[in-house]
């Protein structure tokens, strides 16, 4: 009897049922620890975003503002509408266009910052036609300090 229970079938069928087990513990494991990142993700942004709002001057420029991702900031400045560029393929309720990306020389600097003054629909794209989204003299902006983009997203296509 004990030699028909343990055939090579049964045998193989129980390995196989081990290593399943195994697969399905280390996969629990790895959305635990995936879990642990995104809340430590998270506490880092919210702890960010509930500071208040960081006026970005000459004399706080040479802060690490990698380190402040998330955080609110207000610059006061001169766009340099010449150096604008588009970042391409960006969707907006389904509509194809262009997020316009202009420098802001930030007050008593020669320093800059990106700011993504927002869509633009494919059809008012060209860049003869952005002179109308210009903004002239000094303006005050607030927003969200944000990494440059260094890659596309997953399963995008890079733009060269």
């Amino acid at each position: 009897m004990l030699k028909t229970l343990f055939t090579r079938r049964w045998i193989l069928a129980t390995l196989l049922v081990i290593a399943a087990v195994g697969v399905m513990a280390r996969l629990g494991i790895w959305q635990l620890v995936r879990l642990a990142e995104r809340q430590a993700f998270n506490a880092r942004v919210t702890a960010q975003i509930e500071q208040p709002p960081l006026m970005l001057t000459s004399e706080n420029l040479d802060a690490d503002l990698a380190q402040m991702e998330y955080r609110s900031v207000i610059v006061v400045g001169v766009y340099d509408h010449a150096q604008e560029i588009e970042l391409r393929n960006r969707a907006y309720e389904n509509h194809l266009g262009v997020d316009l990306l202009t420098p802001l020389v930030i007050a008593g600097t020669k320093r800059v910052v990106m700011v993504n003054r927002g869509w633009i629909p494919i059809e008012q794209a060209a860049p003869e036609n952005w002179k109308t989204f210009a903004e002239p003299g000094t303006v005050e902006v607030r927003g969200v300090v944000r990494l440059s983009q260094s890659r596309a997203d997953f399963g995008s296509i890079s733009d060269p």
